[in-house]
């Protein structure tokens, strides 16, 4: 990072223009309040094109330009565009940065003022901008309160009666009805468009529309797009309506018919004036073609989520298709540094197609819709010089995501290689905390040489979905590292909740140092995979197994080496061992904690021994402090100590004396 140094060295010279919500596009932006001719620029985007024109001045091309925005909420009423023009040098960056002491709010939001009573103690608003469904907010924001839409059932989740074989009518695969249980929907219900139907299905959930309610069977706009398990409506299966009328009968919840943009709201009670925000831009800030460009101390607030298709939506995996509210595309050396983003409803930053070199440092994303930081496209490459590659989320706080898109998750990188993701807290998540790669099997991919490492992540799945991993990964990814992680609280709602998942032919992949427990499923699982090393690990109580494997290859799935597995009342090992003897077990320490006894797959010790396995493990209590109270250090005497294990203890040494983000009672479905 000397470029970074090098900025911050060159910061005191260059040209420093201001920009205050009180200030005026008309003034000359070099004030910091209104001095004669000379103020604040009123917009961003006037200090934007000033930025521009300073750098096609000769003399200003080659020196730092900061723009310093004063405390207060700045309404953009267009995506911030930053491209080439606006770039800077290593020594001569362009700077959006805060007023000291003050916060600036960069909104995609729009106030929403003007409401009139209805006569039912409820207020109505008309917008024409939300008439005709191309604007479809998911929630509203007043102050730091979200106001979600109203609901039902009002608590928990209606179960599907049913699934009932698709129609066909939506042209594509899939399901498109199911039958539902008497008295949860309603054929007298007007308006079904505007109702969604919010489906779990098993590592996702779908957002649908309804066309029609006939008898019991609810028929939908479109299908979920896929005839597979993973997208079909299983008996019993979850599901709840949103923006539903009838269920809008607590303050702060509120509707919306599209067809005239009327918002009907109960408002809270406690608020005289009831002005919410409604957040309006998809993309607060795009920053593309350009480079050496830094945001610092600056929060961005309110971006909506793509309207919803008239034939809804279910996307596979991690809602990857969802935008960034802070874009960053073919473009070098971008910064966020100490920024805030929250009230986004689909992820907080992307770092796209051919972004490369750029940092997100000592950042908090939270209160959020979807995910965290997305690094990279799903699509495979063979010109890896164009791809987003060499970036750096370090030190950030990532929580409360995954409130409108549960299966969304902290960090998620694609196809893209040699990035960095350290030292950051992830907690407070419905699906996997960080997810590497986007290749299944063992096609070719992009995702190399990444390093996950001295994270602290926890509070994952909370009983939602399942399939998930504090660390999951997939695809063919030489150099991949997983490494001094704290992973713990991992909570599936039906199978696979684990700390550190290999999936789908995940292949060449280090996990070492990490300490995980408290898993609903196992510490580590490989569903396939080939030649992947997992050592120096403390994987402890596992719900399910400690060690779980799933798929019979004819190649060495993973070496198992130099960990300590420490469990009470649960299997050592989970799923298939004896069809055949591809993996390797060494210098491993197993300790049940309860004085249970236990077996290797059903062989005894002498019997795994005689396989090859663990010849030189050994069963032994490894002299953790206090691993109840999920303290897993060494005493100093400890038996695990005088035999050299304790790389792991990195992990705990990173977030020691650090209090962990404080997770209350899983706010999904809606938050309130």
């Amino acid at each position: 990072m000397v470029w970074a140094m090098a900025a911050m060295a060159m910061l005191q010279g260059g040209e420093t223009l201001y920009v205050s919500p009180r200030g005026s596009d008309s003034w000359d932006g070099r004030a910091e309040v209104r001095r004669g001719a000379s103020g604040p620029f009123r917009t961003v985007g006037r200090a934007v094109r000033e930025v521009e024109r300073l750098r096609r001045l000769k003399i200003q091309r080659y020196e730092p330009i900061r723009v310093v925005l004063r405390g207060g909420t700045h309404f953009l009423e267009r995506t911030l565009e930053i491209g080439r023009d606006a770039s800077g040098t290593p020594t001569s960056p362009t700077v959006f940065e805060a007023y000291p002491k003050e916060r600036p709010v960069l909104s995609g939001g729009v106030v929403l003022r003007g409401w009139q009573p209805d006569g039912q103690g409820r207020l109505l608003l008309r917008v024409p901008d939300a008439a005709g469904g191309s604007w479809r907010p998911l929630a509203l924001y007043l102050g730091e309160r979200r106001l979600p839409r109203a609901r039902l059932p009002k608590t928990g989740w209606f179960r599907v009666a049913e699934p009932l074989p698709p129609t066909g009518s939506a042209g594509q695969p899939g399901p498109d009805r199911f039958r539902f249980r008497p008295g949860d929907l309603n054929a007298s219900w007007t308006n079904l468009g505007d109702r969604e139907v919010c489906a779990i299905m098993i590592w996702g959930m779908a957002r649908m529309r309804i066309r029609s309610i006939e008898g019991d069977v609810v028929n939908l706009t479109g299908s979920t797009g896929w005839q597979t398990n993973w997208a079909e409506f299983q008996k019993d299966g979850r599901y709840l309506i949103e923006n539903a009328p009838e269920g809008l009968d607590e303050p702060g919840e509120w509707v919306l018919d599209s067809k005239t943009g009327t918002f009907l709201a109960l408002p809270p009670r406690e608020r005289a004036a009831f002005a919410p925000i409604a957040p309006k831009l998809e993309r607060l800030v795009a920053v593309r073609d350009a480079s050496h460009v830094s945001f610092r101390g600056v929060e961005f607030r309110h971006a909506v989520t793509p309207a919803l298709p008239p034939e809804g939506r279910n996307w596979p995996q991690a809602e990857s298709d969802l935008p960034g509210a802070l874009l960053v595309e073919r473009s070098s050396r971008v910064e966020f540094r100490n920024c805030t983003v929250a009230d986004v409803e689909a992820y907080a930053i992307e770092l796209g197609d051919g972004a490369r070199d750029c940092v997100v440092e000592n950042c908090r994303l939270w209160r959020l819709g979807a995910g965290g930081v997305k690094i990279g496209t799903l699509a495979y490459s063979e010109d890896e010089a164009a791809l987003a590659q060499r970036n750096t989320v370090r030190g950030c706080t990532i929580v409360n995501g995954g409130r409108l898109h549960p299966a969304a998750v902290g960090v998620l990188i694609g196809q893209s290689p040699r990035n960095t993701v350290e030292r950051n807290e992830i907690a407070d998540f419905y699906y996997t905390g960080v997810s590497v790669g986007w290749s299944w099997g063992y096609q070719p991919a992009n995702s190399h040489h990444n390093r996950i490492a001295f994270n602290r992540i926890h509070h994952i799945g909370q009983g939602l979905l399942s399939d998930m991993g504090g660390v999951y990964h997939l695809g063919n990814a030489p150099g991949n590292e997983v490494c001094f992680n704290l992973i713990h609280d991992v909570q599936s709602y039906a199978y696979g909740g684990w700390g550190l998942y290999t999936d789908e032919g995940s292949t060449n992949v280090r996990m070492y140092g990490n300490v995980v427990y408290r898993t609903k499923s196992a510490g580590f699982h490989q569903h396939y995979g080939k030649d992947n090393v997992v050592s120096d690990n403390v994987l402890a109580f596992g719900g399910e197994a400690q060690v779980m494997r799933t798929r019979e290859e004819p190649h060495r799935s993973f070496a198992f080496e130099r960990n300590i597995v420490y469990w009470k009342d649960a299997p050592l090992l989970g799923g298939n061992w004896r069809a055949n003897n591809n993996y390797e077990f060494r210098k491993n320490l197993y300790w049940r904690a309860d004085g249970g006894a236990f077996d290797f797959a059903g062989w005894s010790l002498q019997e795994w021994r005689a396989r090859g396995q663990d010849r030189d493990g050994q069963v032994l209590d490894p002299g953790f402090v206090d691993p109840d109270k999920g303290d897993f250090r060494l005493k100093p005497d400890a038996p695990a100590r005088r035999l050299g294990y304790g790389l792991f203890e990195k992990a705990i040494e990173a977030w020691r004396g650090k209090p962990a983000w404080k997770v209350g009672p899983p706010a999904f479905p809606l938050e309130r």
